[in-house]
C-alpha cells in the first residue's frame, strides 16, 4: 500500500524539466522561435532571421553536437579494451587543463606494462569523469566560439 502512494508522488519526467539538461530544452525553444519566425508567423517573408535567434540556434545545435560525440567518446567504457594509448590521452588531456603542459607524452608503453586490463579500465573511467566534467562545464563556451 505504501509503495502506491510513493509512486503517484513520482515526478513525471514529461512535465519537469531536468536541470542538468537545459541547454537540451532551450535548443528545443529555440528551434520553436526560428520555425515560427522562418514561416512567417513571426516576421515578414523574406525578412532576415535577427542574429542572436541564428546564433542560439547555431550555439545550441553544436552543444547537442559536443554532448553526443563525448557519449560516443565514453558511453561504453566497461565494454572498452583500454590500452596505454588511451590512458596517455586522458592523463595528456588533464594536464593540459591544469598545468597547460603535456606531462604524460611518451608514456603509453609504462602504462601497458603497469597495469592490469581491469586496472587500465578502472584509471580510464576516473580519468574520465575528470574530462566529461570539465567538457560538460565549458560546453556551451566551445559551442559559442565555433564558426557559424
Amino acid at each position: 500500500p505504501w509503495l502506491g502512494s510513493f509512486r503517484s508522488s513520482w515526478p513525471n519526467h514529461d512535465t519537469v524539466p531536468d536541470p542538468r539538461c537545459s541547454w537540451s530544452s532551450n535548443l528545443l525553444q529555440v528551434l520553436r522561435f526560428f520555425v515560427r519566425y522562418t514561416l512567417g508567423k513571426g516576421g515578414k517573408e523574406g525578412k532576415p532571421v535577427p542574429f542572436d535567434l541564428e546564433f542560439n540556434l547555431h550555439t545550441y545545435t553544436k552543444m547537442a553536437g559536443f554532448a553526443q560525440g563525448e557519449g560516443r567518446a565514453y558511453g561504453n567504457i566497461h565494454e572498452r579494451r583500454v590500452s596505454g594509448e588511451d590512458l596517455e590521452g586522458e592523463f595528456s588531456f588533464i594536464s593540459k587543463r591544469f598545468v597547460k603542459k603535456d606531462l604524460f607524452y611518451g608514456l603509453a608503453s609504462v602504462f601497458d606494462w603497469s597495469f592490469t586490463p581491469d586496472q587500465k579500465r578502472l584509471i580510464y573511467y576516473l580519468l574520465s569523469q575528470m574530462s566529461r566534467s570539465h567538457l560538460r562545464r565549458s560546453r556551451k563556451l566551445r559551442a559559442a566560439n565555433e564558426p557559424m
